[in-house]
């Protein structure tokens, strides 16, 4: 950006959509045809559009494998790791707290999927680009599926189950803040559902203290990044550079958006023409989508009983940095 400032204009542009909808329904193709082809679109964006294409079916099978779990296949299976965890937890069950943010995470990458591609039924496609909103929507699935990891990936079951009681606390601080609000106080008060947090923790020998610790969403995406091959910083920047999309942050709404110097008349300023990012929402997506894909197989691994392992044979694999519950 040359000057002092800078005018910006932001523009999908036709061109986009129609190429993008000739790659999405055909896959195989290297370039679009050439009435469709444009000078505003390289071979570097055409590729780009049809692992877009590529990853948001993806990204659809594996929305489908939560959304349409049936409730039996996603319950603790008895003598679980999961199954134990909700008993010494008492009314703060572990895996219903693990499974809704799943389920929160699935939604928006469905809604991402719908958002770009719409129902994909037909054999014609139309990619929808967008600047900055495809990226809102992958914060929380970064932030969702981050959680449920966070839950899970202690090893010891004091540590779960200690994770969820500060889970917990943030929820019930939250509701109440929104209900003094909008003055429409619950059954309980606010003292009074902390207490039951509190009692959680004593009868499992914890320290209530602990359990009432501030929880902050950092430490929390910081913490699920480790378990996985993306890494702390890797998906903490990310979770933040969505999260000032959807702020408004001027700084993310010019540095995110692939950017074409424009020339201009006015002395000082520089014309910026933004556009979509394609290769960044496919890095990011593939990011988001294989932390899902940990949160989701990590569930799958704590909600089924340990298996006996013979002598001689090999563990079953886990994500990096979750543990193996005996």
């Amino acid at each position: 950006m040359a000057g002092d400032s800078a005018a910006i204009r932001a523009e999908p542009g036709p061109v986009w959509q129609q190429v993008a909808g000739v790659l999405a329904a055909n896959p195989d193709a290297t370039q679009a045809p050439a009435h469709l082809r444009s000078k505003a679109m390289t071979d570097s964006e055409q590729q780009n559009l049809q692992r877009l294409a590529a990853l948001l079916a993806t990204t659809d099978q594996l929305a489908r494998r939560i959304r349409d779990t049936d409730i039996a296949q996603y319950e603790p299976g008895p003598g679980s790791p999961l199954a134990g965890d909700d008993r010494e937890a008492g009314i703060f069950t572990l895996s219903a707290a693990a499974w809704n943010h799943l389920v929160v995470a699935a939604d928006h990458l469905d809604t991402l999927r719908v958002a770009t591609v719409g129902c994909a039924e037909h054999g014609e496609v139309t990619m929808h680009l967008h600047l900055f909103a495809q990226f809102t929507l992958l914060r929380s699935v970064i932030e969702n599926a981050a959680v449920t990891l966070w839950l899970l990936s202690p090893a010891a079951r004091d540590d779960r189950v200690l994770r969820r009681l500060r889970h917990a606390t943030a929820d019930i601080r939250n509701n109440e803040s929104l209900r003094e609000l909008i003055r429409q106080p619950g059954r309980k008060t606010r003292a009074q559902r902390l207490d039951q947090v509190r009692d959680a923790a004593t009868s499992r020998g914890l320290d209530p203290k602990l359990a009432l610790q501030p929880l902050r969403l950092e430490q929390v995406v910081r913490e699920a990044g480790d378990t996985t091959e993306i890494g702390a910083d890797n998906l903490l920047g990310q979770w933040r550079a969505c999260s000032a999309l959807a702020h408004g942050d001027l700084w993310a709404s010019i540095a995110i958006p692939g950017q074409t110097r424009q020339p201009s008349a006015r002395p000082g300023m520089a014309d910026l023409h933004l556009s979509p990012n394609v290769a960044g929402l496919c890095d990011w997506l593939t990011d988001a989508t294989t932390l899902a894909d940990a949160a989701l197989d990590l569930y799958e691994q704590r909600r089924q009983p340990p298996m006996l392992t013979l002598p001689g044979a090999r563990p079953a694999a886990v994500p990096a940095g979750a543990t193996p519950v005996p």
